[in-house]
């Protein structure tokens, strides 16, 4: 593109400085014929045309006029001018056919110049067609970094609460942790608990046997010693003493004992509702 544009402004120049030397040339050449002329012939007036045809071809017409008035004499001196003027006539075609390849040299340029023209309007089109697909290709890009910026944030958005999330999930899952071992903790208590109260109950009852067994030998006794009632007054109360206090505590390992089951179902519902809460 810039090729044929310094291309095309150098044939222009080209054209303009030949054109302005040739028609210095014709110019200078029209004045020096037009001066030789009046020089030679001064009686001759000099036609007032612009265009050096026209004023030769008025001049010639003048110079007949006047050749026409002179004396017979005078004759030799127009020939002479004649003579003079045909040098400068044949420059003056010099001039003529200069300008003629001249002119076609600009017609030459001009056919050049429409051509380079041409192929710059095309290369423009050409140009412009490339821009436009560039600036729509620009335009597509631009949309679709619009839209992977967006989709960018809304995964930064998501990647963020997916990270709270964790951190709550961490948290929770830590919390179940410490609740599970805490339950781990009271089951072993209880069972601890559960498992002195078995020994306590284990006791209570061999205790409790060892009474029935006693009051079932104090019944036997009486039983066997009612014939000696009348003459052993002070064992006998001593024994009812003893009776009565073996019934209280009798009462006393059976309320023990109740209490003792109670706790122990108590512990039992305890335990399995721990291991439901704990999913065990």
């Amino acid at each position: 593109m810039e090729a044929l544009s310094a291309t095309e402004a150098i044939l222009q120049g080209k054209l303009s400085r030949s054109t302005q030397e040739h028609q210095a040339v014709v110019e200078s050449l029209e004045v020096e014929c037009r001066a030789t002329l009046h020089r030679l012939l001064p009686l001759v007036p000099l036609p007032s045309e612009q265009d050096h045809q026209q004023w030769l071809q008025s001049f010639e017409t003048a110079m007949r006029e006047v050749e026409a008035t002179l004396p017979k004499n005078t004759t030799p001196d127009l020939a002479a001018a004649e003579d003079a003027q045909q040098p400068m006539l044949e420059k003056l075609k010099a001039a003529e056919e200069a300008q003629r390849v001249l002119q076609k040299d600009c017609e030459t340029y001009k056919k050049v110049l429409a051509e380079t023209e041409g192929i710059l309007q095309r290369l423009q089109n050409s140009v412009e067609q490339e821009e436009s697909r560039w600036r729509m290709n620009l335009e597509m890009s631009q949309t679709e970094l619009k839209e992977l910026r967006k989709d960018k944030q809304t995964l930064g958005a998501e990647l963020e609460q997916a990270e709270r999330e964790g951190a709550t999930y961490v948290s929770e899952i830590q919390e179940l942790k410490t609740q599970l071992n805490e339950a781990f903790s009271k089951l072993d208590t209880e069972e601890s608990e559960r498992k002195e109260v078995n020994g306590d109950l284990y006791k209570a009852q061999q205790s409790l046997e060892l009474i029935q067994d006693i009051l079932k030998e104090a019944g036997q006794d009486n039983l066997l010693e009612n014939s000696s009632l009348t003459t052993q007054t002070e064992d006998v109360d001593c024994k009812e003493k003893m009776m009565a206090g073996l019934k209280q505590t009798v009462k006393e390992l059976q309320l023990l004992l109740q209490s003792v089951k109670k706790q122990l179902a108590k512990g039992q519902v305890g335990v399995e509702g721990d291991k439901d809460s704990t999913g065990l």
